[in-house]
């Protein structure tokens, strides 16, 4: 099934948790996106996004950018959120894995009930 991320084709509540990586910060309609989440979602939300500040003149496909956590929790709005924030490195790549994202991401856990 595919579905843009504003409009899930799903009912209230159908899922106890929503889990979504790398995403939030290429839909278009950012509130949307999230309040879509809120909908779906029974239990818990999981949210990952890249810890990243909108530099101009640079190449990049995100339309959206987290700087901090205090970003993220504000544009989510959950009360019982909590945002903390992660290194992916090198360092944890070994012959058998290889790791296409390096930086710092946030990863953003909200209790719904």
């Amino acid at each position: 099934m595919q579905a843009f991320f504003e409009y899930l084709p799903f009912a209230d509540n159908a899922f106890d948790v929503v889990v979504t990586a790398h995403t939030l910060e290429h839909v278009r309609d950012l509130q949307r996106s999230i309040s879509e989440m809120k909908r779906v979602a029974a239990k818990q939300l999981l949210i990952l996004v890249p810890c990243q500040e909108y530099l101009p003149y640079t190449e990049d496909y995100h339309i959206h950018f987290f700087p901090d956590e205090k970003a993220l929790l504000r544009e989510v709005n959950i009360d019982s959120a909590v945002c903390e924030r992660y290194s992916v490195s090198n360092e944890i790549v070994d012959s058998d894995y290889d790791c296409s994202y390096h930086g710092e991401v946030l990863l953003l856990t909200a209790d719904l009930t």
